[in-house]
């Protein structure tokens, strides 16, 4: 029942389909016919030749028919390439040359099997670069269809594309969750492999968050849908992940700046080799074996490899250039709470000031943390949830600072220490402690403080070693939390530099520091408190982002679930991504290289050098799905 990514990198037939827009399977079907038309006019002219030798003109015409119907094609995008001046059109137009070196010496039948097997051997080519596409395209196959939804009436099948937020659905065991939405009744395992790369299943119960395209492993949920379909976080991914193939490298880039002078060049050793032997089939060799079919895949077909691996690991890059930075990073910034940290606070102990109780201190303090999203306001709110307090709906965050509410009993402040002595509060000495101490007051009268706990991830340490293995420089810590806390994390995972008491501001003026080192910065955080310094870092990862719109949006690489070693993962991609694209570019450069000698001298025909000028191109896409492979355990 497990439909994952991984299983979707496998069905490469079956998902070709999707793989394929309307357009382009209608582009395809195009192709084939007038591949099937050109080479049964091309079979009755041979047959004509045959039985009737002495009706050669008559044998011409067919021959010429189907040449110009062979060949049409590829003479329209050989134009369109001049008009447009598009660099991808180059293969073409070298090719159009050759068909009209062809037809020019009465050799139709030369035209008609250099188009057939051009296009029999590049239909091959976009094949494979669909094979691994497929993983990517995978992801839309995660989408559900069809949803049960719970009315006054009944339960009724509707399309998943019709529901809409605040609609109840249930999802039986063995179900995909068709849309984004909150448990509002039962308890289940939900697999989130296909989104996060997580193996673990992940507990759900009333109140938890669940999302479209994973798995409901056991147990009947009640769902409350919180996002319409196209509004989903799989939505978003997908829609992202199109963007990404889209985008180009920075190699791709600078082959298609010099490409405008390939053409030409070409043209001249073509006339060059006619002028000095006579011989017009060697020209035509040199411009059917000129074609830049391997240089153009150099970089895709390696960038699409790469994707299709990030995404069944649950990492989701914005842009297929953050792949080529990454493998220069020499700095990285870990923010501490929820990346470094599981980012759960514990309470501690409720130290009042005073002759104020424990619960009425703790119930005071969650009245201000209500409506805040902050951990340390969460963590409040859940240790207060068995006391009956007043729920303030009206606040006001200071950043990295506190939070102001307005309850029925007064103005209540709740924050860390530098901020109530910044607004005049005097406080008694605080106690040493590694966790957040939450200081809580009321009308200008401190009522006490709350100390909490969040603890190192268990996989912190061996991540940690496992980034520098990677050949990162300087590890450093950048957090809003106190000095003694971050010193004990700088000690236990050996830090090069840590930054403490810091806010948002704060951490965007290190990042800029970073870099104006001439360091390349990748900046680690959840991607909604640290949004400033990873829009400004050279590459900026946000961790857990499955479900958060804004973690998504202001990091360049999103990493789904909470595995930090998956940031190691994305640095060892990228750098065996561009040592692939390296060893593409020898390869395609060495066999055209080989292939315009070989043609020059008059060792291959243009019938051969149809075939054979593939050779780099099947051993670049051979060589980019090593990338496939990529962490996999032998």
């Amino acid at each position: 029942m497990k439909n994952t990514i991984r299983t979707t990198a496998q069905q490469v037939e079956q998902l070709t389909e999707s793989v394929l827009t309307y357009q382009e399977q209608k582009k395809l079907s195009l192709q084939i016919g007038t591949m099937l038309v050109a080479g049964i006019i091309w079979l009755a002219g041979i047959v004509h030749s045959r039985l009737f030798p002495e009706f050669e003109s008559i044998t011409g015409i067919i021959m010429f028919t189907g040449a110009f119907i062979a060949s049409f094609n590829i003479f329209v995008n050989a134009l369109k390439g001049f008009i447009c001046k598009e660099p991808q059109y180059v293969m073409e137009q070298l090719v159009s040359l050759a068909l009209l070196a062809s037809i020019a010496k009465g050799d139709y039948q030369i035209a008609i099997l250099i188009s057939l097997i051009m296009s029999v051997v590049h239909f091959l080519e976009e094949r494979s670069i669909l094979g691994a596409k497929s993983a990517i395209e995978g992801l839309k196959t995660l989408q559900a269809t069809e949803a049960c939804l719970i009315t006054q009436e009944g339960e009724h099948i509707v399309k998943s594309e019709e529901l809409l937020p605040e609609n109840i659905i249930r999802i039986r065991p063995g179900e995909m969750i068709p849309a984004d939405g909150e448990v509002v009744e039962g308890h289940s395992s939900i697999d989130q492999s296909s989104l996060t790369g997580e193996t673990v299943p992940e507990d759900v119960c009333v109140g938890g968050k669940v999302f479209a395209g994973t798995i409901n492993i056991h147990g009947t949920l009640k769902v409350k849908v919180t996002k319409k379909v196209n509004e989903t976080s799989l939505s978003k991914i997908v829609e992202l992940l199109k963007q990404t193939e889209q985008s180009k490298t920075a190699t791709m880039r600078i082959i298609e700046r010099y490409s405008a002078y390939y053409l030409p060049l070409i043209v001249i050793i073509a006339f060059g080799v006619l002028f000095l032997t006579q011989d017009m089939n060697r020209v035509i060799a040199i411009f059917v074996v000129a074609c830049p079919c391997a240089q153009i895949l150099v970089s895709s077909t390696a960038m699409i490899a790469s994707l299709a691996v990030a995404s069944r690991n649950g990492i989701l890059l914005k842009n297929s250039k953050f792949l080529e930075v990454l493998g220069d990073v020499k700095t990285v910034i870990f923010d501490k709470t929820g990346t470094l940290t599981v980012g759960h606070l514990d309470l501690i102990d409720i130290i009042p000031a005073g002759e104020i109780s424990n619960e009425e201190l703790l119930g005071c303090a969650a009245s201000a943390a209500w409506a805040s999203n902050h951990p340390v306001s969460r963590a409040i709110v859940r240790a207060a949830q068995k006391l009956t307090f007043e729920k303030v709906d009206t606040i006001k965050e200071s950043a990295g600072l506190g939070v102001t509410a307005e309850s029925s009993r007064g103005k209540i402040y709740l924050g860390n220490r530098s901020w109530f002595q910044n607004i005049g509060l005097i406080l008694p000495v605080e106690p040493i402690h590694y966790g957040p101490v939450v200081w809580v007051a009321r009308e200008n009268i401190v009522l006490g403080y709350i100390l909490l706990a969040d603890y190192l991830r268990l996989d912190a340490k061996e991540a940690i070693q496992a980034v520098r293995k990677q050949g990162i420089e300087r590890i450093v810590l950048v957090t809003g939390d106190r000095k003694e806390a971050a010193d004990a994390i700088k000690a236990e995972l050996c830090l090069e530099e840590v930054f403490s008491n810091r806010l948002p501001a704060d951490k965007l003026e290190i990042v800029k520091n970073e870099k104006q080192q001439n360091s390349i910065t990748m900046v680690v955080g959840d991607g909604i408190n640290d949004a400033l310094a990873l829009s400004e870092a050279d590459v900026g990862v946000a961790m857990g982002a499955m479900g958060s719109d804004i973690a998504v949006q202001s990091a360049d690489i999103a990493l789904m679930g909470n595995e930090l070693e998956k940031i190691s993962f994305v640095i060892g991609l990228s750098r065996k991504t561009k040592r692939i694209i390296y060893q593409n570019i020898v390869i395609a450069s060495a066999i055209s290289a080989i292939m315009l000698l070989f043609a020059g001298l008059g060792i291959i025909t243009p019938l051969a050098g149809a075939f054979f000028h593939n050779i780099g191109a099947f051993l670049v896409l051979l060589n980019s799905s090593r990338l496939l492979k990529f962490g996999q355990k032998v």
